[in-house]
């Protein structure tokens, strides 16, 4: 590095490029080293990480060289959203051509190598390409170094249901030799939602590329997330605001309310806020949609044709992973780049934005049409499944009175609450405020725009109905997501104009007085907001809309523009600084939900319960103790939710403890028992079996993880014959198929006849449901498996080619 006057030091393309030449080499010597470590455990998920999520980006960047005068978290930035673009390419190729995820780790680290040698190796251009470090961004570094470490430490959730579906595919693709759509699923020749799923593969390349445990590389990997999130909002805070100074401001403030918690784990499951965890939709939701927003704002801004070019193809490409990764997501960004046409329409016609804010919208369009058309082809239950809920949705809106088409409609905005909790109602109602002050900023058209629009989808039920006929039934479920990326980047935005504003006082007892009594101000609203709109949501709705409506109306006018600014936008001088501190300091303090921050270890928002969160406020640094320290569930209050065949709901109640699987049981199903394998296990263990081994497992996880508006005719095409068997012994016994002590022994011969199962495992505790009957068909099962915990019996009556079991090795 090289000390230059306006900044702490530059980097230059060579640098960087031996830099990157590193990581792929430590992540390959690191396969090699003992996960039972703590610190070789922690290598081996770092460097695999960042030679999977950064350094394929990182040499596209450098290669690129777009623009001129990258900081160093532009740099990292645009390197992970690139690098996302090549894990969702690897993602394609690895399940069409069926190779395996080791396969493709190995190949990835070793092509990295070569390539970043490549480029360390060449003479660089003249002018030179340098990537400095400012002290800003070298502070907002330095706490994020502090929030990787404690994220790390704490996780993500992976018990609550939809997490396990998650982990569970994420563990079968990184075993799979020959992964294809159709077999990654842990049930059987099920073609997954989203048949590229590149999340789970880049989590499935992580284990195998630093071979280390799967379910704990989604656990850990929250530190990446954690990050990546966080640098996003910095990259759209620079291009919104046009000023790093004020960027520094708004990612120091959303870091600190991270730790503080406020801006961390969200009262609701998988929804880490700022703070993503793992689950595929909170990544594409807190890190995907940032990182396609960001480069869709770099092209918006960009000077020169080269960097034109690179932010266009950019934009496209992290479009195109969102698409494959969670649709409903691209919708998010489209309805983005549409509120700001409008509004450039409306208030400012500036033909350079129109055409290239067009120009996105248009190749969006086209990608996720032909995705669509894809899709159609692969997943052809899923578009009837939605077509049928389309249905649904007109049925409903026929029904519905005129009192109720004046009302919210919580059936499509489930998970409403969400949205007046923390920070959230605060920022949507001082955002028509900062669009005046910040009215010169032409990027915060998009953002005020953006917010007025989902704030008429959710609160008008005749948009919010038509947005979801045209577009898909669930896409206003959990709404604060719509509008939480704008809330985040605003917080940090706010306390700077009044900062900005409280330095102009000349008084330093007044001024300090002024920021006591607005941080008290702003603490008091922010814990009695959520109670009061929650209970009157027009209280937020109406005025916000309308403060709007007049904005935009004076921003077209220029009356507000004539009329000059009471507040100010730009801080005087330095004296900004100690009330920025002091203020957001305070409301740091008051706003604080300790039990959300990354510093509570094993712990999460109080709605989610100590059954699915299994082990205690320990942190866990390598995946043998990760598994050991999972303690059993008394089976008192367990119950599996599920859908009957007519569609009503029902509670299967567990009868015997939840105990998670051995290390001794997950090698023995690795080394033993064939990929392709379905195995038999009590759905009712709120501990999936499918989270610890990589065969098809029966677990019932599909009744846990699909909400009720799917419909039972929906969930019980996953795999009819044993679904069918499960309804018929829950109507007539009350019970799960096989597993039980009420069926006789030819209700459960024609269950194994009807069920193409291979193994059944069962927990010691449950032995009496299997081995009396084991032992009175000898020549039907066979008991190949014990550990004083856990049990296994092969089904040898049916064989499969050569005299073998279809599922042994």
């Amino acid at each position: 590095m090289t000390a230059v006057s306006d900044s702490l030091a530059t980097v230059s393309r060579r640098q960087i490029a031996s830099c990157l030449v590193l990581i792929p080499l430590v992540a390959l010597l690191s396969h090699w080293l003992a996960e039972d470590h703590s610190l070789w455990a922690a290598i081996k998920i770092v460097f695999a990480t960042l030679t999977v999520g950064l350094v394929p980006g990182a040499l596209t960047v450098v290669a690129a060289r777009p623009g001129s005068g990258l900081t160093v978290l532009e740099f990292f930035g645009l390197a992970v959203a690139i690098s996302l673009g090549w894990v969702q390419l690897a993602t394609v190729i690895s399940l069409t051509l069926h190779i395996s995820v080791l396969t493709v780790a190995l190949a990835w680290a070793g092509a990295t190598a070569v390539l970043a040698a490549g480029l360390a190796l060449r003479r660089s251009p003249e002018p030179p390409w340098l990537v400095r470090l400012d002290v800003g961004e070298a502070l907002i570094a330095g706490s994020l170094l502090v929030l990787a470490t404690a994220l790390y430490l704490k996780g993500s959730p992976f018990l609550f249901a939809d997490d396990q579906v998650h982990a569970a595919m994420v563990r079968r693709l990184a075993f799979l030799r020959h992964p294809a759509m159709d077999n990654i699923h842990y049930l059987p020749g099920l073609v997954f939602t989203y048949p590229f799923p590149g999340i789970h593969f880049l989590m499935a390349l992580v284990s195998r590329l630093g071979d280390i445990d799967a379910l704990f590389v989604f656990h850990k990997l929250r530190f990446f997330w954690g990050v990546a999130a966080p640098i996003f909002l910095y990259l759209i805070a620079r291009r919104v605001f046009e000023e790093a100074r004020l960027a520094v401001v708004v990612v120091t403030t959303a870091v600190l309310f991270v730790f503080s918690g406020s801006f961390g784990d969200g009262p609701s499951v998988s929804w880490g806020q700022l703070a993503p965890q793992s689950n595929p939709a909170d990544v594409a939701l807190g890190v995907l949609l940032p990182a396609l927003l960001a480069m869709a704002l770099y092209f918006l801004g960009a000077d020169e044709r080269p960097a034109l070019r690179f932010f266009f193809l950019g934009t496209m490409t992290v479009a195109a992973v969102v698409t494959m990764v969670q649709i409903r997501s691209i919708v998010q960004f489209l309805v983005y780049l549409g509120s700001f046409v409008a509004a450039l329409l409306l208030v400012r016609r500036d033909r350079s934005y129109l055409l290239r804010g067009t120009a996105l919208i248009g190749g969006t369009v086209v990608i996720v049409a032909v995705y669509l058309w894809v899709h159609r082809l692969l997943v052809p239950h899923i578009t009837a499944a939605v077509e049928a809920q389309r249905m649904e949705l007109l049925a409903m809106a026929r029904s519905l009175s005129l009192a109720e088409w004046l009302s919210v409609q919580w059936s499509l905005v489930p998970a409403f609450t969400p949205l007046f909790s923390g920070w959230h109602p605060i920022m949507l109602v001082v955002s028509p405020m900062l669009l005046i002050v910040f009215r010169q900023r032409i990027l915060m058209l998009l953002v005020g725009m953006s917010l007025v629009v989902y704030l008429l989808l959710i609160r008008v039920s005749v948009l919010g109905f038509l947005y979801a006929y045209v577009t898909h039934f669930e896409i206003l479920s959990f709404p604060v997501r719509n509008v939480g990326l704008f809330t985040y980047l605003l917080t940090g935005a706010c306390l700077w104009v009044v900062a900005a504003n409280v330095a102009r006082i000349r008084r330093r007892v007044v001024a300090l007085g002024a920021v006591v009594a607005i941080a008290l101000f702003l603490a008091l609203t922010w814990s009695r907001a959520p109670r009061v709109f929650a209970s009157t949501p027009d209280l937020l709705f109406v005025p916000v809309v309308l403060a709007y409506v007049i904005a935009f109306v004076g921003l077209r006018s220029g009356s507000l523009a004539r009329a000059g600014p009471s507040l100010v936008a730009e801080p005087p001088g330095p004296q900004w600084k100690w009330p920025f501190i002091l203020l957001l300091g305070l409301v740091a303090v008051l706003t604080a939900v300790p039990r959300s921050s990354p510093f509570a270890i094993g712990s999460l928002h109080e709605e989610i319960t100590e059954l699915e969160f299994g082990y205690s406020g320990r942190a866990y640094l390598t995946p043998t103790a990760f598994v050991d320290g999972l303690r059993c569930v008394d089976p008192g209050g367990v119950e599996l939710r599920m859908l009957r065949a007519d569609g009503s709901s029902d509670v299967l109640k567990a009868r015997a403890p939840s105990c998670p699987a051995t290390r001794r049981l997950i090698r023995w199903f690795e080394e033993t028992v064939r990929e392709d394998a379905l195995v038999l296990a009590d759905p009712t263990n709120v501990y999936a079996l499918s989270l610890f081994i990589p065969q098809h497992v029966l677990t019932g996880l599909p009744w846990r993880s699909l909400p009720g508006r799917w419909g039972g005719g929906y969930l019980r095409g996953l795999f009819p014959p044993y679904f069918q068997a499960f309804d018929g012994t829950l109507r007539k016994y009350r019970a799960q198929p096989f597993l039980n002590d009420r069926e006789s022994i030819e209700e459960k011969t024609a269950f194994l006849s009807a069920v193409p199962v291979t193994h059944i495992a069962v927990d010691a505790s449950q032995r009496a449901l299997v081995a009396a009957f084991a032992h009175g068909q000898p020549d039907l099962l066979r008991q190949v498996y014990e550990d004083g915990h856990w049990l296994v019996y092969e089904v040898v009556g049916r064989v499969g080619t050569g005299g073998r079991p279809a599922g042994a090795r």
